[in-house]
């Protein structure tokens, strides 16, 4: 099961936050310190906590683990927000479980499936993972992640990194496999009916604007773009997060 985090009194209403692949619920703490006296939630992915992985790697078995610690919590509807992965397994919750998310935030992610050939990719990397060769190339990447802006910050580069290092191999490789295995969930934005924010930084090299516009028109808004970052916004601009998230945590549960 994966590990819960608090900030404040987790109660109805909650504002859960999922992080982006390969990092834990670090990534979100710089927003979450922003967002005092709302009930804030961070929930990491399977593994990253040092519990033991799902059987079968799936986007659907991660939200069922958020879900079932929420409802341990005693929480039953909520804000859901999600960055790249967290962004997959946000849509996924809105597909199982719609009663319970109320209104959804996506932050450098997109609602399609992988290609033919970024699923190779992925199944290429766990099994890289799990023999232990994929750090360096990990390591790298996730530096590639950041917008060309933030790369000039040496702290900020040292800490994703030193993050990314930190992920455990079963859990990397569990993660890669979930993506890759994942459907598109457009559709499911499209008939959700909620209010949503869409947010993409401007030098995000992942994710592109069409894929943010579609996601945005599906749910009737507009996209926020932010300038100088890239698929990390909620590390690199927390401050600009962490204002529009309480904006749309207020306009949904007062």
């Amino acid at each position: 099961m994966s590990a819960i985090h608090t900030y404040g009194e987790a109660r109805e209403g909650a504002l859960v936050l999922l992080p982006p692949f390969p990092f834990d619920s670090r990534l979100w703490e710089a927003v979450a310190s922003q967002l005092e006296g709302l009930p804030v939630v961070t929930v990491d992915p399977p593994g990253f906590s040092g519990d033991q992985v799902p059987v079968t790697p799936s986007l659907e078995a991660y939200a069922s683990s958020v879900v079932d610690k929420l409802r341990g919590e005693g929480i039953r509807r909520v804000l859901v927000a999600g960055c790249s992965m967290g962004g997959y397994t946000a849509l996924t919750m809105l597909e199982r479980y719609p009663k319970m998310v109320a209104a959804i935030g996506l932050f450098g992610t997109h609602a399609g499936p992988d290609s033919a050939a970024a699923r190779a990719g992925r199944t290429e990397a766990a099994v890289r993972a799990l023999a232990g060769s994929d750090m360096p190339a990990r390591a790298e990447g996730t530096r590639d992640l950041l917008g060309a802006s933030s790369r000039k910050d040496e702290e900020l580069v040292h800490i994703i990194r030193s993050w990314a290092a930190e992920a455990p191999a079963e859990a990397v490789a569990w993660c890669q496999r979930a993506m890759a295995g994942r459907p598109g969930r457009l559709h499911v934005l499209q008939r959700a009916n909620i209010p949503g924010i869409v947010v993409r930084g401007v030098e995000d090299p992942v994710t592109s604007p069409e894929q943010a516009t579609a996601m945005a028109e599906a749910l009737q808004t507009q996209v926020i773009e932010v300038p100088r970052c890239g698929h990390l916004v909620p590390i690199e601009a927390p401050s600009i997060v962490a204002r529009h998230l309480g904006d749309l945590y207020k306009h949904v549960f007062g």
